[in-house]
């Protein structure tokens, strides 16, 4: 019987540096959902420092976090800060619900001082309207993404697509670089 082993699609992927833009896979992010019970969101983004506002990006002890519905928050643990995400995050709330998205989601960090022009080739949002501390759902040419735009780094962005969709976000990317 064969042997199934499970890889990320972007193992292996290696930095891309061209004129002005860096792309780096981050294949072992760790990215989780948390939810907030009916009625208790605010409570719960009050103790966790956590933003309530559409759109609004924060980096927190556990990494960038930002709501992508009323209730609902994105987690990207950054810079070493992953480790058990879904579980630090219970710990953190008992009251969230976590779900891990790891394994379902693909990480890929832009930065240089041409990332407002490569984001205008393929972004279906103006770029110029996301300032640094933003969080939004848009696409990349045909591919679905979650944007995230640290707060205190102007030329930087991590690009998280659904797994599947890994190797064409990293493919569009490196393409539309190249016409730069």
């Amino acid at each position: 019987m064969a042997e199934t082993i499970l890889r990320h699609p972007l193992d292996g992927a290696i930095p891309l540096s061209l004129t002005g833009l860096t792309l780096i896979p981050a294949p072992n992010m760790a990215v989780a959902l948390a939810f907030a019970p009916a009625g208790e969101a605010a409570a719960i983004a009050g103790r966790l420092g956590w933003p309530t506002g559409a759109g609004t990006l924060r980096d927190t002890d556990h990494g960038l976090v930002g709501p992508t519905a009323p209730g609902q928050w994105l987690i990207a643990a950054t810079e070493g800060r992953g480790g058990d995400l879904a579980a630090a995050l219970g710990a953190a709330d008992p009251a969230l619900r976590v779900s891990d998205q790891g394994g379902g989601r693909a990480a890929i960090l832009v930065s240089g001082d041409r990332l407002a022009d490569l984001m205008a080739l393929g972004c279906r949002i103006d770029w110029a309207a996301l300032p640094p501390g933003t969080i939004a759902q848009t696409a990349f040419g045909p591919i679905p993404i979650t944007l995230l735009r640290p707060p205190t780094q102007a030329d930087r962005v991590l690009l998280l697509a659904t797994s599947g969709y890994a190797l064409a976000l990293w493919d569009a990317l490196a393409e539309a670089a190249a016409t730069l």
